[in-house]
């Protein structure tokens, strides 16, 4: 039942809606002061990061993200990674000795101490106020008649969730002191297996982009992050650290060359110099990378099929590159599938190719960035395509199919004529069609097979993409 007298605390509005086909948004899975774990967190500036997570601490992982804004980035998501050991912050809220509600703090760590839960005293229709502050500052207040309308009160203060314990045990007891959460535990010692379960916060429908964790220089995540590409029509972003050496990179990127979906991946050498407030801060390059792809999608009609690579994707912000490499490392780097970040004679700050892991000999059609985000993107908009027509009524004669068939051949046509597909002929650039699958005791779907040439390579990509209907549509 809706809630009287309640004050809520707004904050930023809500996004709107993404085109299928972009694929600027910036996946990352980030160590943070605060915010939920399990969850996607969707962000449209640094203002609203800082909100929503907290601003950079000794343990934080935020550099890349506050960076991809900085250089032209307008979406990021976000998911909370934290190590074994770290406990959400509680309260139990009494009648008597009797536990009615707990309180639990929206995500683990301390910085869920500094809420409040202040219970006044039942009036006499057994109705009493509920406010909630954080380190004093208001964050939802209202009147409350039982513990459901005090659980659905609290949940809206965005820093903690009730679950009800006693239906029958009521009112409150009074909390006119004291009533802060407490025993929450930080735990930033991430491992591996921490980042791949924070990964699982993205959800495909949360659309295509760049999946990254720029906190960790670390094989395991890299390949995690290329499995979750893989499998969510994404791209993955690695960051080598600021201080790893050479041969330390060549040799992990020949070990990763060999992995199933290396090419979906992207690892980047060379740190990138930034100023904030006067002070010259090193951070990694994959956040001012796909900020400059982000900018450049909306900036150039070509869109994903422009590289941010070479002069056209000369960085705008920062002021230097960390640790400049000689012409023979880079080539050794380069050899081995690692993309690096230059600054040139005349000052311009760039990625000096822009490479996946694959080897470019055996598999040539994969080895480009930029050809991987044009299949990325052509795969969302077939997704979107089947998806819309799976729910109407599949027929058995293939009208159905020769229609959806149509619908990816439009999307195929659009890159073409954009330059983002090779060949002389729309023929040799691209094919598409789609099947309808009824068989009895499965539920109706579409499936679509698509050949794509993203590179001048005569090899083409090939994607099969299922989409099944929610119901029988037969």
């Amino acid at each position: 039942m809706p809630l009287p007298e309640v004050i809520v605390r707004r904050g930023d509005r809500g996004a709107a809606p993404i085109p299928a086909d972009d694929v600027s948004t910036r996946f990352e899975v980030v160590v943070c002061d605060h915010g939920p774990i399990d969850e996607p967190i969707e962000c449209r500036s640094f203002t609203q990061v800082r909100q929503t997570v907290g601003d950079h601490t000794a343990t934080s992982t935020l550099r890349a993200v506050e960076s991809f804004f900085a250089e032209g980035g307008s979406r990021v998501v976000l998911s909370r990674a934290v190590g074994a050991d770290a406990r959400p912050a509680r309260l139990a809220l009494k009648n008597g000795t009797v536990d009615v509600l707990t309180v639990e703090a929206a995500g683990p760590g301390t910085f869920y101490h500094g809420v409040r839960v202040a219970v006044g005293t039942a009036d006499s229709n057994r109705a009493q106020s509920i406010t909630l502050t954080l380190n004093g500052s208001p964050l939802v207040s209202g009147t409350v008649a039982d513990a459901a309308e005090a659980a659905e009160l609290i949940n809206l203060s965005g820093h903690a969730k009730a679950v009800v314990l006693r239906t029958d045990s009521w009112p409150l007891s009074p909390v006119t002191s004291g009533g802060e959460l407490a025993g929450g535990v930080d735990d930033a010692g991430v491992e591996p297996d921490d980042v791949r379960r924070a990964l699982r916060a993205f959800d495909e429908d949360l659309g295509p982009g760049s999946v990254c964790a720029s906190g960790w220089d670390d094989s395991a995540v890299f390949g995690h992050l290329a499995d979750h590409a893989a499998a969510t029509n994404r791209f993955a972003r690695g960051d080598f650290g600021l201080t790893t050496p050479v041969e330390t990179m060549t040799s992990t990127a020949a070990l990763l060359r060999r992995h199933q979906n290396a090419r979906y991946l992207q690892l980047f050498a060379g740190w990138l110099n930034i100023s904030i407030a006067g002070v010259t801060l090193s951070v990694p390059p994959s956040g001012v990378h796909t900020g400059r792809e982000a900018l450049a999608d909306r900036e150039n009609s070509a869109g994903p099929g422009q590289p941010a690579s070479w002069t056209f994707g000369e960085y705008r912000t920062p002021t230097g590159v960390a640790n400049l490499f000689t012409r023979g490392e880079r080539e050794q780097l380069n050899n081995a599938g690692v993309t690096v970040v230059v600054q040139d004679s005349q000052g311009a700050i760039y990625a000096e190719d822009a490479i996946t892991l694959v080897d470019p000999t055996r598999y040539p059609q994969y080895a480009e960035v930029s050809a991987m985000r044009v299949t990325m993107a052509i795969h969302a908009a077939a997704k979107q395509a089947l998806r819309k027509r799976v729910m109407q009524t599949i027929d058995g004669k293939g009208h159905l199919a020769a229609i959806t068939t149509g619908d990816i051949v439009s999307v195929c046509a659009n890159w073409y004529t954009r330059g983002a597909l090779f060949g002389e002929t729309p023929d040799d650039a691209y094919s598409a069609s789609v099947t309808a699958e009824t068989e009895p005791g499965r539920r109706p779907r579409l499936v679509g097979y698509l050949a794509l040439r993203p590179s001048p390579s005569a090899h083409t990509v090939e994607l099969t993409i299922t989409q099944v209907a929610p119901s029988d549509t037969i």
